[in-house]
């Protein structure tokens, strides 16, 4: 007897958290290299107004700090994805691969909208500056959040066909 897609997404649960902090852990790491490659070049163009962090400069800091703050970034849009999967497996009983990874996308994007406003509003920071670096946060978590549960999907049906015995 074929299962609904809800009683298959239980399993997906660890996986799918483990695969999104992983992702966000890359995330928050090519985020600190890129300050990282901002500050040399600041420092290399005008060192008399170079702001780094000790005599030496940032350097290796802003990706070690990105790792886990990716990584908690991260546990909203998989929230999201988890959100948006069980939804759509209330509504649909049998959905397609593509349209999962769609509501997982929507649901981790809509889980990230909502974090970065919760953050312009709670620390009163630029508003322009917080809604572009929300909306870039919003679009990759939406982004990494399709690719991730589509091919987490795809592997799980492939596995599920290829069992003998059913």
């Amino acid at each position: 007897m074929r299962q609904t897609a809800g009683q298959k997404l239980g399993s997906l649960l660890l996986p799918l958290y483990l695969l999104a902090v992983l992702a966000g852990m890359a995330a928050g790491a090519g985020a600190g290299a890129v300050l990282s490659a901002v500050s040399a070049i600041q420092r290399a163009i005008q060192p008399e107004l170079f702001a780094g962090w000790g005599p030496g400069g940032i350097g290796i800091m802003p990706v070690l700090i990105g790792l886990p703050v990716g990584a908690g970034m991260a546990l909203a849009p998989a929230t999201g994805a988890i959100a948006g999967l069980f939804v759509q497996a209330w509504n649909t009983p049998f959905p397609s691969l593509k349209s999962q990874a769609r509501a997982a996308a929507w649901g981790a994007g809509s889980a990230s909208v909502l974090l970065a406003g919760a953050t312009l509003f709670l620390t009163g920071a630029d508003p322009v500056a917080t809604l572009a670096a929300g909306a870039a946060y919003a679009f990759v978590s939406f982004l990494l959040a399709s690719a991730i549960s589509y091919r987490l999907l795809r592997y799980r049906e492939s596995r599920e066909s290829a069992a003998p015995g059913e």
